[in-house]
């Protein structure tokens, strides 16, 4: 393989009184040095420079090495935190459902009751005002329609509380829900972040750019922690 030209640091002097190759097999520079009479040859290898030249071409920096594996638990922790927080909006809905199909029976309860309650009332008016013009079979028979609505009363009181007892339990099961979907949407939008300057630092070579995505990061990652167990 016939070389037409020398690099500016190694051609000699007079470039037509020499003649130089490529040996492919070995990767040696021959320079022969063109001589009618003698025909001698003198043979300069640069295959030990070529090498330690492609060496540190490809030699890879160690952090790069730690870039890929936070990279990776990062992408990991940003897509557990995106399908647990769908899960925690799925359940915020579910919860706000059955807390406000509960309160809507409650207010139904509570105006059936009234509505017997001034049923109640009546009877017992009339009872005061016409207790002595009617017979005695008139006030029992009013007497026991009075307690009836009395004893209709107390018992709808009663499933009033378990109910609003159940609404708020269901409203407490919302919030909770609201609170971990929170955590879980912050830590996808910092862990998001970092995975993107991490991209960059590896495009550009700039560790500086890496550490700051690792900052990041590191909030995403307490916001997935807060996500599970919430403690801040």
């Amino acid at each position: 393989m016939e070389l037409s030209a020398l690099s500016a640091s190694s051609a000699p002097s007079a470039v037509k009184d020499y003649e130089i190759s490529l040996v492919p097999t070995s990767g040696d520079c021959i320079i022969r040095r063109r001589n009618d009479a003698t025909r001698s040859v003198i043979k300069t290898s640069y295959r030990g420079e070529v090498e330690e030249d492609c060496m540190a071409e490809e030699k890879k920096e160690p952090w790069l090495n730690y870039l890929a594996l936070t990279t990776v638990i990062l992408a990991v922790a940003a897509t557990l935190s995106v399908f647990k927080g769908q899960g925690y909006s799925t359940r915020t809905v579910l919860n706000e459902i059955k807390a406000s199909g509960q309160w809507n029976w409650f207010q139904a309860k509570k105006i059936r009751s009234y509505m017997f309650e001034v049923q109640k009332e009546i009877i017992e008016t009339d009872l005061k005002l016409k207790g002595k013009s009617i017979t005695p079979e008139e006030v029992a028979e009013l007497r026991k329609t009075a307690e009836a609505f009395a004893s209709k009363i107390k018992r709808w009181e009663a499933d009033m509380g378990e109910i609003q007892q159940r609404a708020k339990e269901y409203e407490a099961a919302r919030d909770a829900a609201i609170r971990h979907n929170q955590s879980f949407a912050y830590a996808v939008i910092c862990l998001q972040m970092s995975i993107l300057l991490s991209s960059i630092a590896a495009l550009m070579k700039k560790k500086l750019v890496w550490v700051a995505g690792l900052t990041v990061g590191a909030v995403g990652l307490v916001f997935f922690a807060d996500g599970f167990f919430p403690f801040m």
